[in-house]
């Protein structure tokens, strides 16, 4: 699993990527279209890179669906467009428009919108997922809509308290 965060133009993950409860690789969990559409996607590998590249893609096209309905093949995604328009990406529905000051998604949502209520970035909520869900760690990475950059946060550990 793993744990995607957005506020203010901002989108971040962890890198981590587990199999039968123990984290076995890292992967770039989120992506930037040429136009600054922002992506993060959780869940099962395969579909949740299929919902990034869909979206670097322009979105043409159906999404992303799972071949099966077995849990070992769920995925999810949230698209955030320049504009303020969030898209909400479930592997079994088709895209919805939804709103809110920030978003989070997978194992650690729970802390990162935790964390974001309380007043820390996307940056942040990523570093306190790492350091409280077992299922979220490596590096934190990072786009933002006005950059083609990806930034990396090497010892997220050291961003401390956010306040």
């Amino acid at each position: 699993m793993t744990t995607i965060a957005y506020r203010d133009g901002v989108i971040a993950a962890d890198t981590a990527v587990g199999q039968g409860g123990c984290i076995v690789a890292h992967a770039v969990k989120i992506g930037r279209s040429p136009s600054g559409v922002l992506v993060g996607s959780c869940g099962a590998s395969g579909g949740a890179r299929a919902i990034i590249e869909w979206v670097v893609a322009g979105m043409r096209g159906d999404p992303p669906k799972p071949a099966t309905s077995s849990d070992d093949s769920m995925f999810a995604g949230m698209a955030f467009r320049p504009d303020g328009t969030v898209i909400s990406l479930e592997c079994d529905d088709y895209p919805a428009e939804v709103s809110g000051p920030y978003h989070a998604l997978g194992s650690g949502q729970a802390i990162a919108n935790g964390a974001m209520f309380a007043g820390a970035s996307a940056i942040e909520a990523i570093a306190a997922a790492i350091a409280h869900d077992k299922h979220s760690a490596g590096h934190v990475l990072a786009f933002c809509h006005d950059s083609p950059a990806l930034f990396r946060i090497r010892n997220p550990e050291r961003l401390g308290t956010w306040r």
